[in-house]
């Protein structure tokens, strides 16, 4: 396609680091590669029972720093240097109605539409429920039950418009997927991970259940679908 559009794929961390470790990859740099690589990691939300002038308030445990069980590793100064672009992010869900005639969020829902060159298109299904403000207070805060430091946000999810509020609610909690723009990445062979560089966050999608019920883990059901292929 030339230097101007990057082939670029969808995916887990995990998926990244595997496809790293197989094809015996050493740097990524978008400068280079023309735009940054997108990847999805687990996170969680934790929703407060105070509405605030139409806005329900959510706590974001993100990434934390160190090496993670997917093979990627994230120092504490890359991650600090990325928490300001955590602010003004969306926060995307796409709901449905279940089998069971109960309502819930599902994945990272798109439409993929291939065009006569060749190139896809992608429609994205999912939509704005809910924001990271400026003032999401994103720092990096030690866990001592889990025993690692991770990214603590704050947002708001919106209380009209769609049943998103309601849905967290009643859930109490949810998992997310957080969307991350890598900048700069590099095969750490003496320890046998991935070292992400530089990045900045994009946005969360909450996830749910699927039509019959069925729990939607963390970088499953559209994390994983190519756009292209990661030929760089």
């Amino acid at each position: 396609k030339g230097g101007e559009n990057m082939w670029k794929k969808l995916l887990t961390l995990d998926d990244l680091a595997e496809f790293c470790k197989k094809n015996k990859f050493s740097h990524f740099s978008a400068n280079e590669a023309g735009g940054p690589l997108i990847v999805h990691t687990p996170a969680q939300f934790e929703a407060t029972d105070v509405s605030k002038n139409g806005l329900l308030p959510v706590k974001l445990q993100a990434c934390h720093t160190g090496l993670n069980r997917n093979k990627s590793k994230i120092s504490e100064e890359s991650m600090a240097a990325a928490l300001p672009s955590f602010s003004n992010r969306p926060i995307l869900g796409y709901i449905h109605r279940l089998d069971d005639g109960t309502w819930d969020f599902y994945a990272h829902n798109m439409e993929l539409e291939e065009k006569e060159d060749g190139d896809v298109n992608v429609n994205y299904l999912e939509v704005p429920v809910g924001i990271i403000p400026e003032s999401c207070n994103a720092q990096i805060v030690y866990d001592d039950l889990k025993e690692k430091s991770y990214v603590n946000v704050n947002g708001y999810i919106f209380e009209e418009y769609t049943k998103a509020a309601d849905i967290l609610r009643a859930k109490g909690t949810a998992k997310v997927s957080v969307e991350l723009a890598i900048e700069d990445m590099s095969w750490n062979s003496d320890e046998d991970c991935l070292n992400i560089n530089s990045f900045y966050f994009m946005g969360v999608t909450i996830l749910g259940r699927d039509d019959e019920g069925t729990i939607i883990e963390e970088g499953m059901a559209g994390s994983n679908i190519t756009l292209g292929s990661f030929s760089q």
